[in-house]
């Protein structure tokens, strides 16, 4: 699903507005998450007994079941394969019309500089974005919070990166600087990052909150613009390559690095030794991750590959036009 993004958004929109597309694709998904959040924290306490835990579960795996359903039956009825005419120019006929397979690309997309150290920079953003998400409530109990402030702050996170998602995406429609909005959310997310670890020993929860809110605004943003800029780097190859090559790494870094923050949490043991050693660690690293990720945004230069070919095609089909 998440490969098809920019796939979906080439085939139903216009140039103009796919990154637009593409922006609310990643709200979606935001809210998704949120509710997860939520939702479980609501219904489900340390001190169920097992035969509420057991009809609880149930009632959310049907509502889960309900929800996947409607969705297949939207896709069936109502979805169609494409618009019945473009939604705007389109590049010129120079590309082949045999597109690769996927091993036939990925030798091609390794040796593209630009686009791996796009891949890199999600690979640090959402690794952290998604290691968090995950040990949000461990750390949250280490600094003295409770797990239901956890899930507030989570979904402060969230929605702060469903108003980001947007602001960025008409910010990058209007101005197309991809490369300036890659610095900026990275910065943004290393300097929010570093205010956290100094300032979450206060023990104010609307004060993480609101960092929780600022980091949201600029961590999720970032999704659907490497998204786009990849495709754009990897043209013309086809644009389910770029959030699928990106995803496929994206969720090897976030593995390892929540499976790290835990150990790191286990080992500090604060249960037992009251010690925030292992939040305070979590909290050195993710910064430092961010930071790496904007220093990155200075080694490639950004090349609007498709773009350029759209705008050469547009005037072809102009001179076409005059003769």
């Amino acid at each position: 699903v998440i490969g098809s993004s920019t796939k979906l958004a080439a085939t139903w929109f216009a140039p103009k507005e796919r990154i637009t597309a593409i922006s609310l694709y990643v709200v979606g998904q935001s809210l998704g998450i949120a509710l997860g959040l939520v939702f479980p924290a609501l219904y489900f306490t340390s001190s169920m007994d097992k035969d509420t835990f057991k009809s609880t579960m149930e009632i959310f795996l049907g509502v889960q079941a309900a929800m996947a359903a409607t969705q297949l039956m939207l896709n069936v009825l109502i979805y169609r394969e494409k618009p019945s005419f473009p939604p705007g120019p389109e590049p010129s006929s120079e590309v082949a019309e045999d597109k690769p397979t996927f091993w036939e690309a990925f030798p091609l997309i390794v040796k593209n500089w630009g686009f791996m150290a796009i891949n890199c920079q999600f690979f640090l953003l959402q690794s952290t974005q998604n290691a968090l998400s995950v040990v949000l409530g461990e750390i949250s109990v280490v600094y003295g919070f409770t797990a239901t402030d956890g899930s507030l702050i989570g979904c402060c996170c969230i929605l702060g990166g469903v108003i980001g998602s947007v602001v960025y995406g008409k910010i990058l429609q209007r101005t197309g600087a991809y490369k300036t909005l890659i610095m900026i959310i990275a910065g943004m997310a290393c300097v929010v990052f570093v205010l956290i670890r100094v300032l979450i020993t206060l023990g104010s929860l609307p004060l993480l909150s609101t960092l929780a809110f600022a980091l949201g605004f600029n961590l999720v943003a970032i999704a659907p613009i490497l998204y786009d800029l990849g495709v754009e780097q990897l043209y013309p190859l086809g644009e389910s390559y770029s959030p699928t090559f990106l995803s496929m790494f994206d969720s090897a870094g976030s593995l390892l690095l929540t499976e790290y923050c835990s150990w790191l949490l286990d080992k500090a043991d604060f249960l037992k030794t009251g010690s925030t050693k292992g939040g305070d660690q979590i909290l050195m690293i993710l910064p430092a991750m961010a930071l790496i990720a904007t220093l990155l945004s200075f080694t490639y230069s950004v090349e609007l590959k498709r773009q350029e070919a759209i705008k050469k095609s547009q005037v072809e089909t102009k001179i076409d036009v005059e003769f």
